[in-house]
């Protein structure tokens, strides 16, 4: 019989031993909630699993019963404790090292990915769920197959296999069993897709009514009986498979490694990691942020001009009712090199200042995101400066036909006002053209016109945006109804502009530090 078919029968025939493991995993599920609420919720998700591998140890002598088939071994036999503390020493350390390990492997495969897509243009594209949860499910999914390297470990330990040999012949064993390798790396990663779709479960319940405890309680009713079971069956299984081959055979096959080759391995995977982990800090990426040719044409040539600004670094600055003493109005600075953004409201324009990063989010953004977020601070002005890749979402809904006062770049009818070897001067004339570049739509008619232009003044050796000025005093008439439009619109722009982190926010927390470099 299979390893995996004998581990199911040991799981279905022995109660006792599903009772004791619902009870770890039980307390995996309350110990992770309280974690989580106490501190940031991702210590729950990071903790490491000490009470399954407690419950594991009171189900050792089941687990001899079934697996060695001895019906002699006493099952009620009070729980070895000494055994209990090492098996939790070498979880919390063993698991540590697993993280560890993870977070190393997936900085190393996905920076090269990440910056290939950048070098052909799509590295911006990926939008905010997946750069917010590819290092998450990453490190997850890499922390769950170094686990079955783990559990092999502590089965060979509570077996009385002393801990330096267990954990020398989980390492080995995929060398000499590859084929049981990967199944342990099948099992234990159904086992995580499991308990995904356990928690997706309870997204349908919450829709409508945003309520943490209805999802709680279904997603947790559904997480736990999958952890049950399980748990159950991963302590039957790896109990099983390494009963088939003892550690000490294992060892004995397995050519010895020189120390000098394995510090040059340790050295050259060291230096990648550096490597990786300094490109990804410093935000070094193949970006082509080379602007578009303007053609001939001014309509042609206004609309490039304003793709080219705003995909480049900016300062962009837009003054509504320009001409009153008190104006409306909003900065937005967007660096996408450092990927760095502010939102700077200013005269009669309300609302707090905006500073977002890979790291930082000010104020506090991106629920429910935040449940992901590596600590908290409160700022002088009492707001919250939380260590989330807040920057994600403000990049991924920058877009200027979304603001008050969009640019549209489809109205026909430009012209060449003025041209120099540094400037190209474009105006709008005609009354409903420089309508419909204000009010967004097309109007049958614009009557009683005393102002009405729109001028754009384009830098030729950028290829972007100086300014552009929109006056507009007319009746607009459309479908039959006529009204006043009185409108004097500023805009301003800078490329190549290198957003700044505000001083009162003190210098980034490793919370903050972690976010960026997990988002490349």
């Amino acid at each position: 019989m299979s390893t995996l078919r004998r581990a199911i029968a040991v799981t279905l025939s022995s109660p006792r031993l599903l009772a004791i493991m619902a009870a770890g995993a039980l307390a995996e599920i309350i110990v992770r909630i309280g974690l989580g609420m106490a501190a940031v919720p991702i210590v729950g998700v990071l903790f490491p699993p000490v009470f399954g591998v407690l419950a594991y140890t009171a189900a050792t002598p089941e687990l001899r019963r079934h697996v060695d088939g001895d019906p002699t071994e006493t099952v009620d036999r009070p729980v070895d404790t000494q055994l209990a503390a090492r098996l939790v020493g070498l979880t919390v350390v063993a698991h540590s090292g697993a993280v560890f390990g993870a977070a190393a492997l997936f900085l190393l495969v996905d920076t090269p990915l990440r910056a290939a897509l950048y070098f052909f243009g799509e590295g911006d594209h990926l939008g905010v769920f997946v750069q917010f949860t590819t290092p998450l499910l990453g490190i997850a999914v890499g922390t769950v197959l170094l686990w079955t390297l783990v559990a092999g470990g502590i089965s060979r330990v509570a077996t009385g296999v002393p801990i330096q040999e267990a954990m020398k012949t989980a390492l080995v064993e995929p060398i000499h069993r590859p084929r049981a390798a990967a199944t342990a790396m099948a099992v234990h990663l159904v086992l995580l897709g499991a308990v995904i779709g356990g928690l997706l479960v309870g997204v349908p319940y919450t829709r409508g009514t945003g309520s943490l405890l209805e999802f709680g309680v279904v997603a947790g009713t559904v997480v736990f009986v999958v952890l049950a079971f399980g748990f159950a069956f991963l302590a039957a299984f790896h109990s099983i498979r390494t009963a088939d081959q003892p550690a000490g055979r294992l060892l004995r096959s397995t050519p010895s490694v020189s120390a000098r080759r394995l510090v040059v391995v340790g050295l050259l995977v060291t230096s990648l990691l550096v490597g990786a982990s300094a490109v990804r800090l410093a935000e070094l990426r193949p970006l082509d942020q080379s602007p578009e040719p303007l053609g001939d044409e001014p309509t042609a040539a206004y609309a490039t001009a304003v793709d080219n600004t705003e995909q480049a670094d900016h300062r962009y600055r837009v003054s509504i009712n320009a001409d009153e003493s008190s104006p409306f109005i909003l900065e937005y600075q967007h660096d996408r090199s450092d990927r760095q953004y502010r939102g700077l409201p200013r005269g009669k324009a309300s609302g707090p200042d905006i500073y977002a990063d890979t790291g930082a989010g000010y104020p506090s953004r991106m629920e429910p995101a935040g449940l992901f977020s590596l600590g908290s601070e409160t700022t002088a002005d009492d707001r919250t400066l939380r260590a989330m890749p807040s920057y994600l979402r403000y990049s991924d809904y920058y877009d200027w036909n979304r603001t008050l006062t969009p640019l549209d770049r489809t109205v026909d009818g430009w012209e060449t006002v003025s041209e120099t070897e540094s400037r190209l001067v474009l105006e709008l004339r005609d009354p409903v053209d420089v309508a419909e570049f204000g009010i967004g739509y097309r109007p049958e008619e614009a009557s009683n016109v005393s102002e009405s232009r729109v001028r754009a003044v384009v830098d030729r050796e950028s290829r972007t945006l100086v300014s552009v000025e929109n006056r507009l005093n007319a009746t607009i008439e459309q479908d039959g109804d006529a009204y006043a439009v009185d409108r004097y619109n500023d805009h301003e722009f800078e490329v190549g502009y290198d957003v700044q982190r505000p001083h009162e926010l003190g210098p980034p927390s490793l919370g903050q530090w972690l976010w960026r470099l997990a988002v490349y």
